[in-house]
């Protein structure tokens, strides 16, 4: 699992901005675009990683992901609830999975070539050699 994103929305005292919506994501110069932070790794207790691993690897699985997907979730009182699961999300560079995976260290092209390395090991000819060097996140 890449480090946990969080969408800081603490810039916004109206509610209705704590949505990631279409501006968040594609309007430089709009508001949301502007002032909504992506704060990577997510500021949690202990505690808390453990239950959100527990909660995205219970989802990936029971839905069946391959190789990667972005799950979004809420912290409510201390419960993490699974708002969406996107088993083909936006690998822009300026996505929060990239910055994810840049703050463990792994550049933006090593991060495209192990996805495409984890589908190559499916293969029914190519697999093999695939899977001695290829690693998960």
């Amino acid at each position: 699992m890449l480090p946990p994103a969080e969408m800081d929305f603490s810039a916004f005292a109206d509610i209705r901005h704590h949505l990631c919506t279409y501006d968040s994501k594609f309007m430089p110069g709009s508001e949301d675009f502007e002032k909504i932070e992506i704060v990577v790794p997510a500021l949690l207790e202990d505690h808390q990683y453990e239950q959100l691993w527990q909660t995205t690897y219970r989802s990936y699985r029971v839905l069946g992901c391959r190789d990667y997907a972005r799950i979004d979730l809420r912290l409510r009182n201390n419960i993490f609830y699974v708002l969406d699961i996107n088993p083909n999300a936006d690998l822009s560079p300026d996505t929060s999975m990239v910055y994810a995976a840049e703050s463990k260290g792994i550049s933006y092209g090593e991060f495209a070539s192990r996805l495409v390395n984890l589908a190559a090991q499916r293969h029914a000819v190519f697999g093999a050699a695939y899977s001695r060097s290829t690693t998960a996140f």
